[in-house]
Order: structure tokens, then C-alpha cells, then sequence
């Protein structure tokens, strides 16, 4: 699965089945991404165990509204992405699924799929992920010419900053403007929140617990 699983994403904000079941789903992920000391709660949980109490909980959710069908599908979504894992499956069709009850939900560029509203502009889930990757590396970055332009150089390769210029200047002025667009539209209730927020924390985490220092480790 890919490392863009949030905790936003996944979770409706309240205690039920669903959000408890993205819960193991996220500490599942920080795992296998390399974040060390992540336990599994009880000392007797293993990964096995705790897909099976996800499985469990999902088989006792009730979802009623739209926004909460999109939310149980994209948890189980992540949940069928973990066990293909253990099979040795391919996870493109899961990662789609993923992707589009979650946009369906958020309104990112994939939202129509599954019937959800569009929103203009709104980026999708993984460009989503690796811009708040950027954010997070160009303002640790700060003074450090050289890695910075390391991050221009990703930002560039992976097309998450508009089109690509022959410019080392524009394409550097193209991330500056969306990491300040990024920290401007930060959590301060107003509403108007970027959507790389939803994936910061977990971001912060790959880069201070898993070592994370460029784009490229968070594919």
C-alpha cells in the first residue's frame, strides 16, 4: 500500500468500529515503513492478530450516510492492500479503491468515480502526501542550500509542483510558492485548510523516526 495512508483520510473523528479499524491500519503502515518503536499495543498482538481484529471490527460496522459507506470502503480497502501483502498480490487495484473512496470523500481528482463532487484544484491523495512530504524536508531544509535544491530536483522529477521548466530558478520559485501556499492554509480553524495537512503528522514520522530525507522514500 502506498505510505499515503492518513490519519484524516481514514478516520471520521468519532470512536466506532471504522475509525478503530483505520487506527490499526495506520500503525500497520508506520511499521512496515521503517518507523521503529511503534508497538502493537498488547504484548501478545502480531500483525496477523491485528488484521484480524480490523477484519472483525469493519464486519460490525453500520455505515449509513454516503460519506460513511466511502470512509468503511477505503479502510477496507487498506485492510484487502495489508493481507494481499501477506499473499504476495499485486496492490494497484487496492491502492485505486483506496484512492477513490477517499477522494470521493475529500474531492480530489479522483472524487467522481465513486460519486463524489469534485473540487476544483483539490490534489489527490498520493500528490497530496508528497507535497506535504516537501513541505515538511524544505523547512528542515532551512540554510541548507544543497539539500534544498535536492528537493527542487525531486519535486521536479515526480511532477508534483506544475509543469516542469528548464529553470533551476522557476522550478525553486514553484516549491517555495507551494510551501508557503502549504503553511498559510495551515490547521487555524478558518476552514480554508491545505490538503497536504491531512498527511503531515505522519510525515513528521517518517522523518524524524524512519529517516526520511527525500521525496523519493516516501513512494
Amino acid at each position: 500500500m502506498s505510505k499515503s495512508v492518513s490519519s484524516g483520510a481514514l478516520q471520521s473523528g468519532t470512536a466506532d468500529p471504522v475509525a478503530e479499524a483505520a487506527s490499526i491500519m495506520i500503525l500497520l503502515g508506520l511499521k512496515e515503513a521503517g518507523v521503529p518503536n511503534v508497538g502493537y499495543g498488547k504484548a501478545s498482538a502480531t500483525r496477523a492478530s491485528l488484521l484480524q481484529q480490523a477484519r472483525s471490527l469493519l464486519a460490525t460496522a453500520s455505515p449509513v450516510t454516503l460519506e460513511e459507506r466511502h470512509r468503511f470502503l477505503a479502510v477496507k480497502a487498506a485492510l484487502e492492500a495489508l493481507e494481499a501483502t501477506e499473499r504476495g498480490d499485486e496492490l494497484l487495484p487496492f491502492r485505486d479503491q483506496f484512492r477513490g473512496h477517499v477522494e470521493a470523500v475529500r474531492g480530489g481528482e479522483g472524487a467522481e468515480i465513486f460519486g463524489g463532487r469534485r473540487i476544483t484544484n483539490k490534489p489527490n491523495v498520493e500528490t497530496a502526501f508528497l507535497r506535504a512530504a516537501m513541505y515538511v524536508l524544505w523547512e528542515r531544509a532551512e540554510g541548507d542550500d544543497v539539500a534544498r535544491a535536492q528537493i527542487v530536483r525531486d519535486a521536479v522529477s515526480l511532477e508534483i509542483i506544475g509543469r516542469k521548466t528548464d529553470s533551476d530558478k522557476k522550478n525553486t520559485n514553484a516549491v517555495k510558492k507551494r510551501v508557503a501556499n502549504i503553511k498559510n492554509r495551515a490547521r487555524d480553524g478558518a476552514g480554508n485548510v491545505a490538503a497536504e495537512w491531512e498527511h503531515i503528522d505522519i510525515v513528521t514520522r517518517l522523518v524524524d523516526a524512519a529517516g526520511y530525507r527525500r521525496l523519493h522514500d516516501f513512494q
